[in-house]
């Protein structure tokens, strides 16, 4: 008999941000061939009444459950656990959900991995805290947050994380926490080689939220050291975020219209073609897990040039599959493009470097944590 299997996390395409948690989507895609989930998707409680109860935006499907996450703007993020449960108790269904299930998989540790903690206490079931990235690395720098961190990892089931550089933190935090590296995976279907543009033009991608901790305004300051040294090349910002609008008036000011282009969201499933387009994936992030994305660029054989933060040099091997950057600021994300260009790449090593990475492994591993 199939495990039943409660997924709960804000990371999951909604019916009208179908962009959102992809990686979740796939990953929860493959164990349902083993297992029969269900999906508590907590929404904010501004945009559930809006886009749920007047715009009727919900998912059909008798197994998803969006429910709204009530909380007071402005008052302090550690109390956010407590406005989780008290908006799961409200509900209802969330809580019955919780209640009838013996297997629980909470992806994001803050304040979902906190909240499902408590839970697991009154219901006792297993829980499988899945962490990102800066779920543990932001909220942890808080003390009140890194102590409801640590209750959480220590009274897990399993804590899973996307790299060894997160484990790690997990158990700096939580010492006693059963911790198990459980990396992202791709498909390899949607993702393949292409062949790369032929053109003297050098095209560069960048794919993200546009916030100011994924280095995207000292890209542009990198991007402008190549335009003043007459680099031919074309720079695509792929995603939406708070700082579009200034992205766009930095690029205004500083004459980089014809070759830095905002290009916003698009579908995950024509990221294939961008790569095709593209020489080179840059990220130079603040800080990371191990961004899906990074693992999508090397499966169509086009390299990348990242910061070396999280778990990113646990993938990026430099001269292998791309160039790791010692830190974000401009002049280092320049000389890295510079080194990327002296080099020939070849597609099928980069694919290699991550051909073992499947989404049938990454959930055969997450089911694992449950038996």
């Amino acid at each position: 008999m199939k495990k039943q299997i409660l997924f709960f996390s804000n990371l999951y395409p909604l019916p009208w941000e179908k962009t959102r948690g992809q990686f979740n989507l796939q990953q929860t895609s493959h164990m349902e061939a083993q297992a029969s989930l269900s999906y508590l998707i907590p929404v904010s409680f501004v945009t559930w009444f809006k886009k749920v109860l007047i715009g009727r935006e919900y998912y059909s499907q008798k197994n998803i459950c969006l429910f709204p996450f009530f909380y007071i703007p402005g008052i302090g993020r550690s109390l956010n656990p407590l406005f989780m449960l008290i908006s799961i108790i409200i509900s209802i269904k969330p809580l019955l959900w919780f209640a009838k299930h013996k297997y629980v998989l909470a992806s994001w540790a803050y304040p979902e991995g906190v909240t499902a903690a408590i839970l697991k206490k009154i219901f006792g079931f297993k829980l499988t805290i899945d962490c990102l990235g800066s779920d543990v690395n932001v909220h942890s720098l808080c003390p009140r947050r890194k102590k409801q961190l640590a209750f959480a990892f220590k009274h897990a089931t399993t804590v899973a994380t996307k790299s060894n550089a997160l484990a790690a933190k997990v158990l700096e935090i939580a010492p006693s926490a059963k911790v198990k590296t459980i990396y992202n995976g791709v498909n390899f279907e949607r993702f393949s080689i292409e062949k790369k543009p032929d053109s003297s033009k050098l095209k560069f991608l960048f794919i993200g939220n546009l916030i100011s901790t994924k280095g995207v305004f000292e890209l542009l300051a990198a991007a402008k050291l190549l335009k003043d040294k007459n680099v031919d090349f074309e720079l695509s910002l792929i995603g939406k975020g708070p700082e579009k609008a200034k992205l766009a008036a930095y690029i205004e000011q500083n004459e980089l219209q014809n070759t830095v282009k905002i290009i916003g969201a698009i579908p995950h499933e024509q990221l294939n073609q961008w790569f095709a387009k593209s020489h080179a994936l840059i990220l130079p992030s603040y800080r990371e897990g191990v961004p899906n994305v990074i693992m999508e660029a090397l499966a169509t054989g086009t390299p990348v040039v990242a910061t070396s933060v999280g778990g990113i040099p646990e993938v990026i091997k430099n001269d292998i599959n791309g160039i790791l950057l010692e830190d974000y600021q401009p002049d280092t994300i320049y000389q890295g493009i510079r080194s990327l260009m002296n080099e020939a790449w070849s597609s099928g090593g980069i694919l290699k470097s991550v051909e073992s990475y499947t989404w049938e492994n990454t959930s055969e591993q997450f089911l694992d944590t449950f038996n």
